[in-house]
């Protein structure tokens, strides 16, 4: 099924949604807006979900902001909030925000699949008619194309250039921080030396403050100054043997001690999406609804597999049932 996009702070429901998903998909979760639109672009999800807690801007907001971009256009928005518990509040804002289907907090393994079969149904239903409707304006288009200047044709692809340009400065200064040498250069650990001086040309042209010294905006001239100075670093540790294999040596550690905050951040928000879950099935149970009882189990069993109530639990349910544990 591919790869999807969620837009959610909140640790606990992304570790829930992972538990959830149906197996195939893969979730990637941007850290923040402007890291969301850059993998619209670069990750080409199959679908996008807008989480209840998405940062700075609201989930309607967020969803507008993503359907103004070309690839936001090409992809089924699936919203998932706790309010849309209740149905008719779901759809509106769904309808509201142009989105293509919503998921309740908190959801089960079914909740989830159906949104996902929703939204690509609903997605390929409003394409198909905005191609309908935008096919009586084609010849328009072609005759204001043809009817354009040069110059003025020009004058767009400069300033889009710019555009693309400023986002790609503004997303690489963001990040800067978190860059390793071989990052800020664009290349691989296992780059020859020819290839890291080919990609430190490169991004020094591309960098170099002195192309930008006419700049009014005095802001991005610093962001572009700060780029140029971590591309000459990279180059000067890069290029040299010996620096360059004390940094390999000092990165490596870094990068596994990162990763080991990771996986224990993981493994923290799957241990509490298997006490919600534990919890919603106590609730459905003292509601009369085993079946409620059993899906969560299902998956607080899925997310914590080695605990012995959530099995002991599940084995309970399911024998209520009459079926078999």
């Amino acid at each position: 099924m591919g790869r999807i996009v969620v837009i959610e702070e909140d640790l606990l429901v992304r570790a829930m949604l992972q538990c959830a998903l149906p197996d195939g998909v893969e979730p990637s979760f941007p850290g923040d807006e402007e890291a969301a639109l850059a993998a619209l672009t670069e990750l080409r999800p199959q679908s996008i979900i807008i989480g209840h807690t998405t940062g700075k801007l609201s989930a309607g907001a967020l969803c507008r902001r993503l359907r103004a971009q070309v690839a936001g256009e090409r992809v089924p928005i699936i919203l998932m909030d706790e309010r849309y518990r209740d149905d008719a509040l779901a759809r509106t804002e769904t309808q509201a925000y142009d989105a293509d289907a919503y998921i309740p907090l908190p959801f089960n393994r079914g909740d989830v699949d159906a949104a996902l079969t929703s939204a690509r149904e609903r997605f390929a239903e409003r394409s198909g008619k905005r191609e309908q409707s935008l096919t009586g304006s084609y010849a328009a288009i072609a005759v204001e194309i043809e009817a354009a200047t040069p110059a003025e044709t020009e004058a767009e692809q400069a300033a889009f250039s710019w555009t693309a340009f400023e986002d790609r400065v503004k997303r690489i200064f963001r990040n800067l921080d978190r860059l390793d040498h071989y990052q800020v250069l664009e290349i691989t650990p296992y780059a020859s030396p020819a290839q890291v001086k080919d990609a430190y040309y490169g991004r020094s042209l591309e960098f170099h403050p002195d192309r930008f010294a006419q700049l009014e905006d005095r802001e991005i001239h610093e962001k572009i100054y700060q780029i140029y100075k971590r591309v000459s670093e990279a180059f000067r540790v890069l290029s040299d043997a010996d620096r360059r294999s004390q940094y390999d040596h000092e990165v490596a550690g870094t990068r596994r001690l990162r990763a080991e905050t990771v996986q224990k951040k993981l493994r923290l928000g799957v241990t509490l999406a298997a006490k919600r879950y534990l919890g919603e099935a106590l609730r459905a149970e003292r509601e009369g609804d085993l079946e409620g009882a059993k899906s969560y189990l299902l998956l607080a069993h899925e997310a914590a597999p080695t605990n012995h109530d959530i099995k002991r639990k599940l084995d309970e349910i399911l024998a209520r049932l009459g079926e078999a544990g």
